[in-house]
């Protein structure tokens, strides 16, 4: 049987504050029995705009969320489904939210890009 962990988190506009608290939160899941954990949507940055994206996008296979969930996956012998992070895209006005598995090596085995976009809503 599998041990998941479904991790819950409150993220803000700080991405190193946000990937230190998922540090945490995917320690105590691997503290636990967890063999995979699943992170949830924009873990890394949940902007004030929807634009605020734009300024953390990262290529793929390349930049500090990808590092962080990479390492972490190795550090804690955890698969990670990294919710979704914004990578680039083909134009500087938008990005892919994109999912990544990584295994317990710390090697990016999967990837989903989102199709259907949907916005964020004041109310």
């Amino acid at each position: 049987m599998l041990h998941a962990a479904a991790i819950q988190m409150v993220s803000g506009t700080s991405v190193q504050g946000n990937l230190d608290a998922a540090r945490v939160l995917l320690a105590q899941a691997a503290a636990q029995g967890a063999e995979l954990a699943v992170l949830p949507e924009y873990f890394c940055l949940m902007g004030q705009r929807d634009t605020d994206k734009l300024a953390v996008r990262e290529a793929f296979g390349q930049g500090t969320v990808q590092a962080f969930l990479a390492g972490a996956a190795r550090e804690f012998g955890l698969w990670i489904v990294g919710g979704t992070l914004p990578l680039a895209a083909g134009d500087h006005a938008h990005v892919r939210n994109t999912s990544l598995v990584y295994s317990p090596g710390g090697e990016c085995v999967a990837r989903y890009d989102k199709i259907h976009l949907f916005h964020f809503d004041n109310g």
